[in-house]
């Protein structure tokens, strides 16, 4: 079924605004682009009416003892983070495992050695806090091959970028709810490649 025009205007507009904020994100260096990150999700917070009135309501609901002041600062620490986060991914889609490992440092990873010389399944679980797309590249360039499980954006632009990104440091990635989605699960299971879970 061909897709709606509109439709395909918004992809090569989201495509071309990708390819423009990558390409200036990756010419900077890690703290400019984290930097420029945070700072367009400041102004994000501003010009999406619609997501920061969401989000206060949520903090509502999580926080009603929290006075609106603190909700508010809350919501926007939160726009800046994901901006910040933002940036960041699109920094690395200029660059490649050896630049990603610098911004990594792990603890304990001869416990997943040993999980995996007694060849057992490693079920990840973590939530959405900080950079999640930099951990999963960072595990996988770490030689731990790892998929991601989780539910495919609204955006089929955004979901086709991310799955890019992952992919190119070598995290698989599978769509929840898709047709086939158990059977690579258990597959992957089985192959020992790692399963990434965010479970909030």
């Amino acid at each position: 079924m061909p897709r709606n025009p509109a439709n395909l205007w918004h992809d090569r507009a989201l495509a071309l605004l990708v390819s423009f904020l990558s390409n200036t994100l990756g010419r900077l260096s890690w703290t400019a682009a984290q930097r420029v990150g945070g700072a367009l999700g400041g102004f994000c917070w501003w010009v999406l009416a619609r997501d920061r009135k969401r989000s206060l309501a949520h903090l509502e609901i999580a926080f009603p003892d929290s006075s609106a002041a603190e909700r508010q600062r809350i919501a926007r620490a939160s726009f800046r983070d994901l901006g910040t986060t933002l940036g960041e991914c699109l920094h690395l889609l200029r660059r490649d495992s050896a630049a990603l490992s610098t911004h990594i440092t792990f603890e304990g990873w001869e416990n997943l050695d040993a999980v995996r010389a007694a060849g057992r399944p490693i079920v990840i679980l973590t939530g959405h806090c900080g950079n999640w797309e930099l951990l999963a590249g960072a595990l996988a360039t770490g030689g731990l091959p790892l998929a991601a499980v989780a539910r495919s954006l609204d955006e089929p632009g955004l979901q086709r970028l991310l799955a890019g990104l992952r992919a190119r440091f070598g995290t698989e990635t599978i769509e929840r709810g898709r047709d086939g989605s158990a059977r690579q699960i258990l597959a992957a299971l089985r192959r020992g490649t790692a399963l990434g879970l965010l479970i909030d």
